[in-house]
């Protein structure tokens, strides 16, 4: 909620953004952990499951966009 005020972006933007970045740094760590033990293959399966994960709650902001530009087309 702080950072929501403090930025000023709607909720609908905020949550799914604050969700994404804490996706991206989950999976950072995660992936450095494994790179560290050795495990590779593992490494790169969390990587894509983060980006998975991170495209999944995104999906409304993408649709908020293709709308946006489907009004924009239509003038």
């Amino acid at each position: 909620e702080q950072i929501q005020t403090m930025s000023s972006l709607p909720g609908a933007v905020a949550a799914p953004l604050v969700k994404v970045v804490g996706i991206g740094i989950l999976t950072q760590i995660a992936g450095a952990i494994c790179d560290d033990a050795g495990e590779r293959t593992l490494h790169q399966t969390v990587e894509i499951a983060g980006s998975v994960l991170s495209l999944y709650i995104s999906l409304p902001l993408i649709g908020a966009v293709l709308d946006l530009l489907e009004d924009i087309l239509r003038g």
